[in-house]
């Protein structure tokens, strides 16, 4: 029986980070012998040490670094000509067609679209490289800002916005030129640049894409750009960008798998086709997070996960200082790190804290070898983010019996359901009041407790995604033929699908 070669892209999580998305990606890669990975990993740099080990299946590793330093630098005398799609690009993110006017969006994701073609194409042949360079981009760019009456009517622009956007510009297009090599499926683990590295395998050789999705790619860019600081005009046209290509991913995938109900009515809501679009749950395994037989004595709470501003610790320990008035012997236990990418955020946490005199409610204890040994320290867990995907810390904590307070953010409240209890984010009364409810309510704790092992035992096992992973690789690997590639045209494919065979995919065509 053939081996199903997957191409999983990723994008500065596995396997050079550590958090959900990478415990996802060890999960599918490490469970699934009978899958031949190849996986691409796109990091910030050469820099990030590879964290995870990987099992005898990742038959091949590929890493781009998209901000490190380009390396094709052949002069322009032996260059090939300048893709005018370059130029037709810069035009349309400086000056959108029918600028902010309601109902242009689906014009500009079609010019995009045709421009991104036409972009990917160069990048096959072998056009693109050579002008992946800033001075390729700069003229473009600022003679774009200089007559755009879109950028002009808004915005007082500088030089500094054209030496930005072009230098960003040949960074991000650098991902069109990754090849993922021969495979049957293309899985993208999120949105963004791993689109590019899929639609120039697909380009190549026909390679069907699946996309899952985590956290909502487009949303998060916007929730960091609102934190972020930086110039406007800038943000203007890389949000745009973002917006664009989003929209072109859900499109041309042939299958996406959002984490969650939540980021499926976000894929539908932006274009996606509704038959091509399932949830995917993640699964834990309910025999690596047992259930504690009894809950320890103290009213202490936990938080599991990564030291960051999307965790939004500040809303935590503000409902900490107003659990602590009513419930005096309660201790808010935090686990985890702070990022390598993150800086400072961690040092305001222990500022607020003792701003708060918080100093004997609310530890940081680091970084734990396994979650049940944070979990099972706490009657309760808390989740304060502003932004999730389907987590795999409320996932534990629920296998480990232990109830969530958490965030309505995301997929967290298809997860709790009734089996915790869920807040509006960045409301610290609201969370520091279900909090003391379920402190001060024994029996419903308890209820809760068994609830949620048995939400998790019934609904997200890790065996059920495995299972659903291994079953839609294998009828999308269906699509082409490994031996008819070279032969097939990518845009004749369809007249040789058995649409019967493949219903994931009979709809969709």
């Amino acid at each position: 029986m053939k081996r199903t070669r997957v191409a999983l892209v990723t994008e500065s999580t596995y396997p050079c980070a550590r958090g959900g998305v990478a415990v996802w990606c060890d999960q599918l890669i490490r469970n699934l012998p009978g899958v031949d990975f190849t996986l691409v990993a796109i990091t910030p740099t050469t820099r990030e040490p590879v964290v995870w080990e990987f099992p005898p299946n990742v038959v091949d590793f590929r890493r781009h670094a998209a901000w490190d330093r380009l390396t094709d630098q052949r002069s322009r005398r032996h260059a090939p000509p300048l893709p005018e799609a370059l130029d037709d690009l810069v035009r349309m993110l400086v000056e959108p067609p029918g600028g902010a006017a309601p109902g242009t969006l689906p014009n500009q994701v079609r010019r995009f679209a045709d421009v991104l073609d036409r972009l990917v194409a160069a990048a096959v042949d072998g056009s693109l490289a050579p002008h992946l360079r800033f001075d390729s981009f700069f003229g473009p760019v600022q003679t774009a800002l200089a007559s755009s009456t879109y950028i002009g009517s808004r915005y007082d622009w500088s030089l500094a916005d054209a030496l930005a956007v072009a230098t960003a510009l040949p960074h991000i297009l650098s991902s069109l030129l990754v090849d993922v090599g021969p495979v049957d499926v293309i899985h993208i683990s999120a949105n963004g640049l791993p689109v590019l590295v899929a639609l120039a395998g697909h380009a190549r050789r026909g390679s069907p894409i699946m996309m899952s999705e985590h956290g909502l790619y487009l949303r998060e860019r916007y929730l960091g750009a609102d934190h972020e600081v930086g110039r406007p005009v800038v943000k203007d046209v890389l949000l745009r960008w973002h917006r664009w290509l989003t929209v072109v991913a859900y499109d041309r995938c042939e299958h996406l798998s959002p984490a969650s109900d939540f980021n499926a009515r976000w894929e539908r809501a932006l274009g996606a086709d509704g038959h091509a679009v399932s949830t995917l749950h993640n699964g834990v395994d309910p025999a690596a997070f047992p259930m504690q037989l009894n809950e320890v004595r103290s009213p202490d709470v936990v938080w599991l996960g990564r030291i960051d501003p999307v965790k939004d610790l500040h809303t935590l320990l503000r409902a900490a200082d107003l659990v602590r008035r009513r419930v005096p012997s309660t201790r808010f236990r935090l686990f985890g790190e702070e990022p390598s990418d993150v800086k400072g955020y961690l040092d305001s946490c222990l500022a607020l804290r003792d701003s708060l005199d918080l100093g004997g409610v609310v530890t940081f204890e680091g970084r734990v070898g396994h979650p049940v040994t944070a979990f099972l320290r706490g009657q309760l867990s808390v989740l304060s983010s502003i932004t999730e995907g389907f987590p795999y810390s409320v996932l534990e904590s629920m296998s480990c019996g232990i109830p969530v307070v958490g965030t309505e953010v995301g997929g967290v409240p298809e997860a709790i359901a009734d089996t915790g209890l869920v807040v509006p984010p960045r409301d610290p009364e609201a969370m520091a009041s279900a909090i003391i409810h379920l402190l001060t309510h024994d029996d419903e704790r308890r209820r809760m407790r068994l609830a949620a092992r048995a939400r998790v035992e019934e609904l997200y096992r890790l065996d059920l995604m495995l299972s659903r992973h291994d079953d839609l690789y294998r009828a999308l690997s269906r699509v082409i033929d490994l031996r008819d590639r070279a032969s097939i045209p990518p845009d004749d494919l369809d007249s040789d699908l058995d649409h019967e065979a493949i219903p994931v995919l009979a709809a969709r065509r």
